[in-house]
């Protein structure tokens, strides 16, 4: 059933929500989810710092850019480097605070994220309509703009945002009421005022593009004041930045107008209230990604080499955290069979290989194409070609074993833990990493050799997972019509095979292996492309980058997976988490 709470008296909802959030009486049923949240805030935190740094030292160095306007996305790129360093981790510790039932803690901890994501999120929202009538003003004083638009009145500007924003957030716990209809006032202002500057903006494009068309005399001074090429491409870009603020901001206002008018409070207020925080302070490793794909100004590919470069960073932090704790639940867990568990600790510690190894390199690669350093570029390009050839043949190898090993234990039944031991299980794979490390070595060589080597074992070790998961799957269907034609079972077969417990580990490691299928698909395809194709389109380049940062993406991927579908290593995992936390 659904909790409800009854908040009577027009001027205590809010108040008494408040004091909700920080107390057992919703919190109980949540305990998982707080935990998730304080996670998802620790990573946001890690990636909206290193990305918004990232931001600030490209954007210090960037000079095609007018500056008063590089003020502002710097100014933007600040506030968004804040809500990593203070908010996030201020949030992740009113969560786990929760969990641990740490009230006091909660209360300060929740005041104090409340009082810096109110300031900073003001500041954005105000930075962002500066930035639409900065936008606005460059299309309507054409020469003048310059002399208008200085550096020192934009200080002025941006300083009285700051602020009134730090003000209205540090009295935001005095008057919630006030405090609301401030925002509200202040919200739709803003949203007013930008979309009266890009609705100006975008009348006049339509203008000027029909003076053109038509042929009408144009001034001759307007073409050199403004390119309007750039102009138009600049707009656009600060109008992405714009929506995608509103997409991530919207849920959360919409959240507290509930909370303010609603007299009852369901249960799940407590995580939709939390899951539209996520999605707002999302927005701060978002912007990054907006800014190198919309913003920078660099060469035709180097635009997209650093986004590659920026999201293999990204990706090198995600798989490292995701599969370290992965390995340490392997550790502690005992359910497993060790066979099994050390297939799952092999598979784990390649993706926390190509976390700690092939994606900085990758990095490396992308980067070095941006500065133009061949050397680099030719060495790097190497060392990923050679470490993410063998990492992902032994994460494929391993795969097929986990099939095979999931079949083997339907059908040797008792037999199956004195034929699958840890030693030959360590055998085997100690086999499958020496074949893969030589491969990898060799794969330099000569390419289209490597190239036939992966057009034979990658198939055959698909063939193989698809043979054992369709016997298995017979198998399953066969005990399945057993059951219900009340078909007598040895008992001796029942005890040594759970059948309920069999089919979810199949299921689990099915979708791991669907995950790394639909990953490595991609990047396959474009290697058998580019063997067989004669002709090099432009586009090859960004089509192979994506399609390697997918088939790395899977590292990532898998963590979660884990966590998701194998309920005695999201037990680890959480137990794991606590034990961090408590001992920090």
């Amino acid at each position: 059933m659904m909790a409800t709470t009854n908040i009577t008296g027009s001027g205590t909802q809010t108040t008494t929500f408040e004091r909700l959030v920080c107390s057992p009486v919703w919190v109980g049923e949540f305990k998982q989810q707080s935990i998730s949240f304080s996670a998802v805030n620790i990573l946001l935190s890690i990636t909206a710092t290193l990305g918004n740094s990232l931001i600030l030292v490209a954007l210090h160095k960037e000079s095609s850019l007018h500056p008063p306007s590089k003020l502002l996305y710097r100014c933007l790129a600040t506030t968004d480097l804040l809500v990593g360093l203070v908010t996030h981790p201020l949030y992740a510790t009113y969560w786990m605070s929760l969990v641990h039932e740490h009230w006091t803690l909660c209360r300060y901890a929740r005041e104090a994220s409340y009082i810096t994501g109110f300031t900073l999120c003001g500041v954005s929202l105000f930075t962002m309509a500066a930035i639409s009538v900065d936008r606005l003003l460059a299309m309507l004083l054409g020469l003048r703009y310059k002399e208008i638009v200085t550096l020192r009145r934009t200080y002025i500007i941006l300083a009285i945002f700051w602020v009134v924003c730090l003000v209205a957030g540090l009295s935001s716990h005095l008057n919630y009421r006030i405090t609301f209809w401030n925002t509200l006032i202040s919200i739709s202002s803003c949203l007013v005022i930008s979309a009266a500057s890009y609705a100006k903006i975008f009348r006049a494009l339509s203008h000027h593009r029909a003076q053109i068309q038509d042929h009408a005399q144009q001034q001759p001074s307007r073409p050199n004041a403004l390119n309007m090429a750039r102009y138009r491409k600049a707009v656009y870009n600060a109008l992405w930045v714009q929506l995608a603020l509103i997409v991530c901001y919207v849920p959360q206002f919409t959240v507290r107008i509930v909370i303010f008018l609603s007299a009852k409070r369901f249960s799940n207020f407590f995580l939709i209230y939390g899951m539209a925080i996520v999605l707002m302070f999302f927005n701060s490793t978002l912007n990054p990604f907006l800014f190198c794909w919309k913003i920078i100004w660099v060469g035709e590919f180097k635009q997209q080499s650093i986004s590659f470069s920026a999201v293999n960073i990204l990706l090198s932090i995600t798989a490292i955290l995701g599969n370290s704790l992965i390995l340490a639940a392997l550790y502690k867990e005992s359910s497993l069979h060790p066979p099994s568990k050390l297939l799952y600790r092999c598979l784990a510690t390649t993706d926390l290989l190509v976390g700690l190894v092939t994606q900085p390199l990758y990095a490396a690669y992308w980067m070095s194409l941006v500065h133009e350093h061949w050397s680099l570029c030719r060495y790097s390009r190497d060392a990923v070609y050679i470490s993410s050839y063998t990492l992902c043949s032994v994460s494929l190898s391993t795969l097929t074993a986990i099939s095979v090993d999931r079949l083997l234990a339907k059908l040797l039944g008792l037999r199956y833990k004195e034929i699958v031991t840890l030693k030959r299980t360590y055998i085997i794979l100690a086999i499958v990493w020496v074949v893969c490390l030589v491969t990898g070595l060799l794969s330099r060589l000569n390419y289209r050799i490597t190239l036939w080597c992966t057009l034979i074992v990658t198939p055959s070790c698909l063939i193989i997972s698809v043979v054992s998961y369709t016997k298995i799957f017979c198998a399953l269907g066969h005990h399945q019509a057993q059951i219900q034609s009340h078909v007598q079972q040895q008992s001796s077969q029942l005890n040594a095979l759970n059948m309920a417990r069999y089919r979810k580990a199949v299921y689990n490691t099915l979708w791991v292996q669907l995950a790394l299928v639909i990953c490595y698909v991609p990047l396959f395809t474009v290697k058998i492309v580019i063997f067989l194709s004669t002709e090099r389109f432009s586009n090859f380049f960004l089509i192979y980058g994506m399609a390697t940062v997918l088939i790395f993406f899977n590292s990532t991927l898998n963590p979660f997976l884990y966590c998701w579908k194998i309920s005695e290593v999201r037990r680890a995992v959480k137990q794991t988490i606590r034990q961090a936390i408590c001992y920090a």
